[in-house]
Parts: C-alpha cells; sequence; structure tokens
C-alpha cells in the first residue's frame, strides 16, 4: 500500500482517541449490566442483594485502568499530526474493533511485563531465546577478519514483536536487537513502557524513512524507577465470562516486573513502525530472525518465509514458535492463504532453508487468565530454519523491471 501521511495522522489519532474513551466504554458497560438487573422481577433481584455493590467494585479499577492508557496516549508526541484537520474523528465513536484491541492490549501488559506472566512468557519467549543462545554460544569464541565476534555483533530482528518484552529480552542479553510491529496500539504501549515510563534520560529519535515511522532507542543515562513508581492496572476487568469470583475478575497487577531502564549502557535496542514486508527489504542483513506466535499473523506466510530468506544473512538463522491460527481467515475482504505446518516446512526447504530442529506439541497459551473458568491451549511448534553458509539472497527486481514485465 502507498504511503499516506495524512492517512497515518488519522490513524494513529484515532488510536489515541480509543484509548481515551476506555472510560466511557467500560463504564458503558457496568451501566448496561446495572440496567439488565433492575430489568429482573424483583423476586430474582432479592436473591442477589449484593450485585449493585459488586457493580461499584468496578469504578476505582476501570478508573485505574483509565490513567494507565491515557498515559499511554499522551505519550505519543513523536506522531506528527500537524498540518492535518483532524477534527472531524473527534465527533466519532472510536469503533467497537478498537476498543476491543484496547482491552486487548492492557491484557497483553500482563503477560509482557508483569510477574504474573512469567510463566506464560517462559514457555513462548523462553524457548525462543535458550535456542538463540544455543546456536550463537561459541560467538565470544569464534574469530573472523575483526578478531573475536561478540554477542553485539549478532544482529536480532523479531518481527510482531508487540509490546516488545521478546526485543528487550534480547538486547539484555547483548545481542543487537530490533523489534518490528505495525499494530498501533502495541507501538503505542511499547514506546510508554520502554521509552516514557519512570522518567528515563533517554533519546528517542525518530526517522521518517521511505515512509514509516522508525523509533530508535538510544539509552544514554539511566534511572531505576523502583517499586514505588510501578503501575497497577486491571488486565480482566472488562472480562464477564468464566470468572470464579469478582475478586479473581478484578485482580490487580503491578508492571512492569523488571526496570526496563536497565539495561546495559552498550545495549542497542531500536524499534520499527510497518508492515514486516514493506519496512524490510535489505538482503544478507541479519544473523537471526526470532518471532512468537507471528507467522499465523499473515495473509501469506509463503511471502514472509520468501522475504526472511532475502533479509538473512548467509548462515543466518529463523527461530520460530507458535501456532497457526491465521488471523486472516474469516476476512472475506483480504485474501488469506492458511497452509498446514507440514505445506510451511515444503515451502522452506523449497525456498532454500535448512531444517535445523522442529519440535512440535509443545503446550503454551497466549494472553490466558490463569484463574478463569475456561483456558486455550495451544499445542505450538518451534521451528529453526538456517539460510545455507555461502549462499546470497536472489536479487530483487526493481520496480521498473516490474512495470516492463507485465507490459
Amino acid at each position: 500500500m502507498e504511503y499516506n501521511s495524512k492517512a497515518e495522522a488519522e490513524h494513529f489519532y484515532r488510536v489515541q482517541r480509543a484509548l481515551k474513551f476506555y472510560g466511557t466504554h467500560a463504564f458503558s458497560r457496568i451501566t448496561r449490566a446495572v440496567g439488565s438487573f433492575q430489568k429482573l422481577p424483583a423476586s430474582h433481584q432479592s436473591l442477589l442483594p449484593e450485585f449493585r455493590s459488586d457493580m461499584k467494585m468496578f469504578k476505582e479499577p476501570i478508573l485505574t485502568n483509565l490513567r494507565f492508557v491515557n498515559h499511554i496516549a499522551s505519550s505519543a508526541d513523536f506522531i506528527e499530526t500537524e498540518g492535518y484537520n483532524l477534527s472531524h474523528i473527534d465527533e466519532e465513536t472510536p469503533s467497537e474493533a478498537n476498543m476491543e484491541k484496547v482491552y486487548t492490549t492492557i491484557k497483553q501488559f500482563y503477560r509482557d511485563w508483569s510477574t504474573e506472566g512469567r510463566n506464560e512468557r517462559d514457555m513462548s519467549y523462553g524457548r525462543v531465546l535458550s535456542t538463540i543462545q544455543t546456536l550463537f554460544k561459541d560467538c565470544e569464541n569464534s574469530t573472523n577478519m575483526r578478531g573475536k565476534i561478540y554477542s553485539q555483533d549478532i544482529s536480532i530482528l523479531t518481527p510482531g514483536t508487540g509490546l516488545g518484552r521478546l526485543t528487550w529480552e534480547l538486547a539484555k542479553l547483548g545481542y543487537n536487537s530490533q523489534g518490528n510491529e505495525w499494530s498501533a496500539f502495541m507501538l503505542l504501549g511499547s514506546n510508554y513502557i520502554l521509552n516514557t515510563y519512570g522518567i528515563p534520560e533517554i533519546l528517542l529519535r525518530v526517522v521518517h524513512d521511505n515512509g514509516h515511522i522508525f523509533i530508535r532507542c538510544i539509552f544514554m543515562l539511566f534511572t531505576r524507577p523502583g517499586d514505588a513508581h510501578r503501575i497497577t492496572i486491571y488486565p480482566f476487568a472488562h472480562l464477564y465470562c468464566n470468572n470464579i469470583s469478582r475478586s479473581n475478575q478484578l485482580l490487580p497487577v503491578s508492571i512492569p516486573d523488571v526496570d526496563t531502564h536497565s539495561l546495559p549502557h552498550d545495549s542497542n535496542l531500536s524499534m520499527t513502525a510497518g508492515d514486516f514486508l514493506e519496512v524490510y527489504h535489505e538482503p544478507d542483513a541479519w544473523d537471526c530472525i526470532a518471532s512468537c506466535f507471528f507467522l499465523d499473523t499473515a495473509a501469506n506466510p509463503i511471502a514472509i518465509l520468501e522475504r526472511i530468506y532475502q533479509i538473512l544473512k548467509p548462515g543466518g538463522y529463523v527461530v520460530n514458535f507458535g501456532p497457526l491460527l491465521y488471523h486472516f481467515e474469516d476476512n472475506c475482504e483480504q485474501p488469506s492463504l492458511e497452509l498446514p505446518f507440514d505445506n510451511i516446512l515444503r515451502v522452506a526447504l523449497r525456498i532454500g532453508f535448512h531444517i535445523v530442529d522442529d519440535v512440535r506439541d509443545i503446550q503454551a497459551t497466549y494472553n490466558n487468565d490463569p484463574s478463569s473458568m475456561m483456558s486455550t491451549v495451544y499445542k505450538c511448534c518451534l521451528l529453526v530454519l538456517q539460510k545455507p553458509p555461502g549462499t546470497k539472497a536472489p536479487s530483487q527486481p526493481s520496480v521498473e523491471q516490474k512495470r516492463n514485465s507485465s507490459t
């Protein structure tokens, strides 16, 4: 899709509006519940006299979440909206789809940045991290023309990084780590927790390159926020089904579980915003592509594998973990290809990859409420591929060549 700065400004502004609309939307749900209760026969209402007081319990959790998402929305000063008339958006009511994404973003902070979400992260991020450490375990002792290769020489890209925890963990291990994300909700959330939260003394540089926003964090000095500055959120306050109790539904969680500004002084952590296929083209650029619950977000997974092969250095690795819950399966307006895992493997081999490891039936959850009466457990695959050493990425035809070939 051709880059359109006004369309991008409108999109980000709508996302900010949805975040700020959280309180109105969440309280309307409580109002609706109370209204439904009041329509019950008096005999039924008398059987649950505590219902109204239960509904009052939601006030503080919703206000707390509202303060949190307002901070996220207000931290997005790097989005350029000046010069565009966006007043028409102020007259719109945020869509239900966008409000659902607000709720999902709050839950994602539970998964990525809370102590309580650690077990779930270990199921997925933990396996990816340990695999990468094994693949590059000898990098400090290897030599090349420059001498020793250190972890800082290993460039790792994490597409579909969400709120950035996996990308941050890789930077903490010393790798040159870059995350990529297209969801504006995730981008604003990661910007807040990595750049704005705790008032870190960092330099945030925003570069526009070929219509895509590149956000690079250059860590200068560090201040440790401490427990007093941790944020309380209520990630499940908006989930009204499969609750054992109101206390479980209104469970408070503190984030982040780590000081996000405690990376070593020589860390290299960056984020890019935009569609993976539109942002990344440079051949033979990355030592490793690490993805978690990412491959099934693509409408065309073949294009993803092909692009990964192109941008990987010869001898570079792909470490992919997740199921195949294709996101565009029910979208009639978006052509979508839902391949079984064995087809994914065939495509990878025919593109030129070697299969290093293929581990299946690994149980993992995603954004799961452990106290809920319903839990979805995925049987994931951990796939490790390698671009053969000594190979170069196939050259991509230029726009002019593509135009000529189509005429």
